[in-house]
Order: structure tokens, then C-alpha cells, then sequence
């Protein structure tokens, strides 16, 4: 839960840097340089970009129908960290 809120409140503070909020959602695009940033934090044998593609996919991201539930599996991602 505390990487879940961690996580989050960066996002928000992504997110408000290109006028958006997660109320909004985010997009893919918008979505993919936030992972690998998280990615290249985490300690882990794979590259930033590498991991974000995993990431991405595990967890619906890139197959999300909109940007609400895009936020939501990115979420759940965050909930593990």
C-alpha cells in the first residue's frame, strides 16, 4: 500500500507538469517515460525500457480501453512496488 500511494503522488506530480490529473487518466504515451523512469529506480537485471514493456503488458496498460483504466492498471502495478 505505501508504494501504491508513493508511486502515485508521483504520477500526480508527472502528470501535473503536462496540465493533467489523474482524475483524467493518462495515455500510453504519456504513461511509457513515467514506467521506464520507475523502471530504471527498481533493482532489476532488465533495462528501464524493457521493463516498462513487461510492466505495460502485465498489467493491461498498452490493451487499456481508455486512459482511466490505463491509471488503474498502473495502479495495481504500484501496489506492488
Amino acid at each position: 500500500m505505501e508504494g501504491n500511494l508513493i508511486t502515485g503522488a508521483f504520477l500526480g506530480g508527472y502528470l501535473a507538469q503536462m496540465n493533467k490529473s489523474l482524475d483524467d487518466g493518462c495515455s500510453a504515451e504519456d504513461l511509457k517515460p513515467f514506467l521506464q523512469m520507475i523502471c530504471s529506480m527498481l533493482v532489476t537485471k532488465e533495462s528501464p525500457e524493457l521493463c516498462a514493456y513487461f510492466v505495460s503488458k502485465e498489467y493491461g496498460i498498452d490493451e487499456a480501453s481508455n486512459d482511466i483504466d490505463r491509471v488503474m492498471g498502473f495502479t495495481e502495478f504500484a501496489g506492488m512496488l
